[in-house]
C-alpha cells in the first residue's frame, strides 16, 4: 500500500471556491482563472513543504502549461529528487 501524500489541485480549487476568496475572484474578469491560479499556488506550496519534510508526493493536476511542469520539476530538484515524467494524459506528476 502506497502511503504518499496526494495533493490534488481540484480539491484545492473547490475549497477556495467555498472561501471568501471566491467573492474576490468573482469580481475579477476571469474568476475561474483566479481560483485556478490560487489553487496552483497553494498546491505547489504544499508540495514543497512535503518534499522539505523528506516525503515523496503524488501531485494530481492538469499540467496544462509547460510552466506548471517546470515548477514541479524545480521543486523536486531543490530537494535532490527526480521529477517523474507526466503521464500520457499529462494529468499527474509524481515527485519523489
Amino acid at each position: 500500500m502506497c502511503r504518499w501524500p496526494l495533493v490534488d489541485k481540484d480539491d484545492l480549487r473547490d475549497a477556495l471556491a467555498l472561501s471568501p476568496v471566491a467573492a474576490w475572484a468573482a469580481a475579477a474578469d476571469d474568476g475561474a482563472s483566479v481560483l485556478n491560479d490560487a489553487a496552483y499556488s497553494v498546491l505547489f506550496r504544499q508540495v514543497g513543504r512535503q518534499l522539505q519534510c523528506g516525503l515523496s508526493v503524488v501531485v494530481d493536476c492538469p499540467l496544462a502549461r509547460l510552466s506548471l511542469y517546470e515548477t514541479a520539476a524545480s521543486l523536486a530538484a531543490q530537494v535532490g529528487g527526480p521529477a517523474c515524467a507526466p503521464a500520457a494524459s499529462r494529468r499527474t506528476a509524481c515527485l519523489c
